[in-house]
């Protein structure tokens, strides 16, 4: 097993049987145990499904069953650890000095560290380290609920990105 998806991504697993007689196989996938989710394509050997949101790192267990022509059936448990992501951020406070700004926000109960991307032009959503500064961006790290961050042009508007990390991503 050791399958994991990030809540909200569409999962998909998919599954391969061989008969020993060669007869067409036919697959059924059904929920076991775990946070509920709708099960698509449970008739075919490849299923998806939403990872539901998770407080915590949380596993799912689905059950899939090949029958042949002959009705001779196998069965198997698929455990499927749904990864907890840091919640979203809802407000952050930008108190300007001179060339500087002291950024603060809520602590996320889930994250580890927080990333800023920041620049005088629009930062896109969900950006990366070498994406944001390959934009010609600024970037910095914390693991602090605030970040001062220097060396900017008084007078010149910014824009910031922020994003609360924890093993799994954003």
């Amino acid at each position: 097993d050791g399958l994991a998806f990030n809540e909200g991504a569409v999962a998909t697993i998919s599954v391969q049987g061989n008969d020993p007689d060669d007869d067409a196989l036919s697959y059924s996938w059904k929920y076991i145990s775990g946070p509920s989710i709708t099960i698509e394509n449970a008739n075919t050997s490849e299923c998806h499904f939403t990872a539901p949101d998770v407080s915590e790192d949380t596993p799912i267990t689905l059950e899939v069953t090949a029958i042949d022509s002959d009705g001779a059936l196998t069965r198997k448990e698929v455990i499927i650890t749904i990864l907890n992501l840091p919640d979203q951020m809802t407000t952050i406070d930008a108190k300007p000095f001179n060339k500087k700004v002291v950024l603060s926000w809520g602590a996320i109960s889930n994250a580890t560290r927080y990333d800023i991307c920041y620049s005088s032009q629009p930062v896109p959503e969900n950006v990366l380290e070498d994406t944001c500064i390959a934009s010609g961006a600024q970037w910095a790290s914390t693991t602090n609920t605030s970040i001062t961050l220097v060396d900017l042009i008084n007078g010149t508007p910014y824009y910031f990105r922020t994003f609360g990390i924890n093993d799994h991503g954003t």
